[in-house]
């Protein structure tokens, strides 16, 4: 066995940007050598969580008072051509005599590099490139004139604005576009305004609004309508808890109208067995019946689950196959697990330059994500990924 911890200090009145900056290192031997990403270790951390939102987009830098220790401690092993184990991350507040405040696991693994391996940086695009990029900015411009006559120009306003896109984000104009695009029963304009009503996204909670909106779109032939109103509940809100009765039951309303997403959630319902009794074949059912429609998550999701032997039998070129298939249809999720598997060796000989290729596809495909419904999250794609 193979013990030790790394420890981090920030110290009081460190802003976010210093505080990324005195990680960075650490960031790149984390991201680099696990299947660990140091923002995501660090989420659970409650002060960055109270950050306030973007509303307030002249600051520049979010301050907190407070002194934390973040301590990662590896417990690993040595198997042939690794070393793997767990990670168990623990944060104190050391204002208060050094009081854990929070505490988790998650499973790690050290492969060998070769000899001429150097390793890479990945400059992840930060909200200043987002919204100044002179390209993400003449499409912002664009949507800006051709708004008074397009509703859809309309809601794609309010996602760039909403992410950030060619211009600071502001939640308060993205619902007013949202809104107005919802007015001229835009369908996109309707999802995005119901899913700010369902979770009081710059707007009071009102669920009553955004079934209305949902059931709305869901009429007007959008089965995926009652997905999203399925997913607001399968996963809660800030103030409610999830309700899986209530996801399983818009679930099964967009199946009767042949939805490969419902059938996809349905599949994961019976899986984990929320809302529903856990039932496996049920769930494989509804995971081929959504892979049969080439639904992107599903594909990705059966793909894993032949790579971990899940609901099917372990099949590695089966899981190469489908993930593939997945990857070279965008889905960022199935370029990650394609890194491990070239990575690790898993089901295919171990290949870093692969890894790596894999792994900056997947954080390309990530960066051109858009929150909510829009028409030009492609656009967007090609433009950040322009050489």
């Amino acid at each position: 066995m193979y013990n030790f911890v790394i420890s981090v200090r920030l110290e009081e009145n460190i802003s976010k940007g210093v505080r990324r900056s005195k990680l960075k290192n650490l960031s790149d031997v984390l991201s680099g050598m696990f299947d660990v990403d140091l923002d995501e270790l660090l989420s659970d951390d409650p002060i960055e969580s109270a950050e306030s939102d973007s509303l307030n987009t002249d600051a520049t830098f979010a301050y907190w008072k407070k002194i934390h220790r973040f301590d990662y401690e590896f417990n690993l092993h040595y198997t042939t051509g690794k070393m793997e184990g767990e990670l168990n991350r623990k944060t104190y507040d050391l204002s208060s005599g050094s009081k854990l405040i929070s505490e988790s696991k998650s499973s790690v693994v050290f492969v060998k590099a070769p000899e001429n391996y150097s390793g890479f940086t990945y400059h992840r695009l930060n909200e200043a490139d987002l919204a100044t990029n002179p390209d993400l900015k003449r499409l912002f411009n664009q949507k800006i004139e051709e708004s008074n006559a397009n509703s859809s120009a309309s809601n794609d306003l309010g996602c760039m604005y909403e992410s950030g896109i060619g211009v600071k984000r502001n939640i308060k104009m993205a619902v007013a576009y949202f809104k107005d695009a919802s007015l001229k029963n835009n369908l996109f304009g309707m999802l995005n305004m119901a899913r700010y009503y369902f979770h009081g996204i710059g707007i009071a909670n009102d669920t009553e609004k955004a079934l209305a909106l949902y059931k709305k779109a869901f009429d007007s032939g959008f089965s995926d309508a009652m997905v999203e109103c399925g997913d607001s509940y399968l996963y809660g809100t800030a103030t409610s808890e999830p309700d899986y009765q209530k996801a399983v039951s818009c679930y099964q309303e967009a199946r009767l109208k042949r939805s490969p997403a419902a059938a996809h959630r349905l599949g994961l319902m019976y899986l984990e067995g929320w809302g529903v009794p856990k039932d496996t074949q049920m769930a494989l059912n509804y995971f081929n019946m959504a892979m049969d429609s080439q639904y992107l998550e599903a594909i990705t999701d059966m793909g894993i689950f032949y790579k971990e032997g899940k609901l099917v039998e372990q099949d590695y070129s089966k899981a190469l196959e489908l993930l593939l298939k997945a990857a070279n249809k965008g889905s960022f999720k199935a370029m990650s697990e394609l890194s491990q598997m070239y990575l690790l060796g898993i089901g295919v000989k171990p290949d870093f330059a692969v890894a790596k290729d894999w792994l900056m596809r997947s954080k390309k495909a990530q960066e051109g994500t858009m929150e909510g419904y829009n028409t030009i999250s492609k656009e967007i794609t090609t433009i950040l990924n322009k050489k």
